[in-house]
Order: structure tokens, then sequence, then C-alpha cells
């Protein structure tokens, strides 16, 4: 049987294993904020700490990475908070940098949002959708390539753009 201080040592060791990684990820997501170096450096390191105060709870999380990711950005986010309080350099507005890494993870999330319902639809929807909007074919090569009429593109196409009309207004309605 395990003594406390076995437990303890244990926790040490696993936290340190992932310890790097976690470095990493804070580090990535805070210069991702647009943060020098030199700070980002400052919150990888009170993101380590803030992880190893909560060492005992980290099971409830999936990845320990990712977690620190959106600790550093955050700490990142308190920092710029403090420093537009303060009437330092900024003018109360996020830098742009931190606007753009922000409108990418969003864009990069609505893509992958996107990706998932197209492989919903069915097969023929799908294929016609991407025949007409990624290829830019037009509904008569289409209906020739899939053995169609031109009229049956033009419904399955209709109907594959409603279906994702459809999911986006669930999406953004639950978003509300």
């Amino acid at each position: 049987m395990r003594t406390t201080s076995n437990k303890t040592d244990m926790d040490q060791a696993t936290f340190e294993t992932h310890a790097t990684a976690a470095r990493r990820s804070a580090l990535s997501a805070s210069r991702a904020m647009g943060v020098d170096p030199h700070s980002a450096e400052d919150i990888a390191q009170e993101t380590l700490i803030r992880l190893w105060s909560m060492r005992e709870d980290l099971e409830r999380f999936k990845s320990m990475v990712a977690l620190a990711g959106v600790v550093a950005r955050r700490l990142c986010i308190d920092r710029f908070r403090r420093r537009t309080e303060e009437g330092e350099a900024l003018t109360g507005e996020f830098p742009s940098t931190l606007i753009a890494a922000d409108a990418r993870l969003e864009e990069e999330d609505n893509e992958r949002w996107l990706a998932q319902k197209l492989k919903t639809l069915p097969s023929t929807e799908y294929q016609v959708l991407h025949l007409r909007q990624v290829e830019g074919r037009s509904k008569e090569e289409i209906a020739r390539l899939l053995g169609l009429e031109a009229r049956s593109v033009a419904t399955l196409l209709a109907r594959a753009r409603q279906r994702l009309l459809n999911e986006i207004r669930k999406r953004n309605a639950a978003e509300k």
C-alpha cells in the first residue's frame, strides 16, 4: 500500500512529465495573443505555478497541455486589462495581433464545424455541393459527371444548402 508521501511523489513525477509540453503550450498561446517574448516566459511560468497549485484537480481535465493554453490566454487578457486600467501604452483596445489570433481561432472553429456538418449530408447532396462550390463546376457538368438530370442537380444543391442553412441557424440560436 502506498503512503501519502509516495502519492505526492507520484503526483509530482506525473506533473513533471507533462510540464514541458504544458510550458510550450503556454508560450505558444501567449505569443499568439501578441505578448512579447519576455512576458510570454513570465506567463508560461505563472501558468505552471497555477497548474501546480491545482494539481490535485487536474484529473478532471482532459489535457493538462490544453488547460495550460487556456490559463495562459486568460493570464494574457488579465495583463492587457491591467495595463489598460493603469493607463499604459494601450488605448483600451486589445492589440491587433490579439484580435487577429482570436479571429483565426474562431475561423478554424467554424471550419471544423462546417466540415463536420458537411459529413452529415447525404452522399449525393455532398457530391453536388462539393462539385459546385469547391470545384466551381456548372450544373450541366455535374449532371454529366453524376449521371443526373440538370433539374435534379439544382434540387440536390438547393436541399444541401438548405440543410446547412438550417444547421447554421440552429448554431446561431444556441449561441445567443
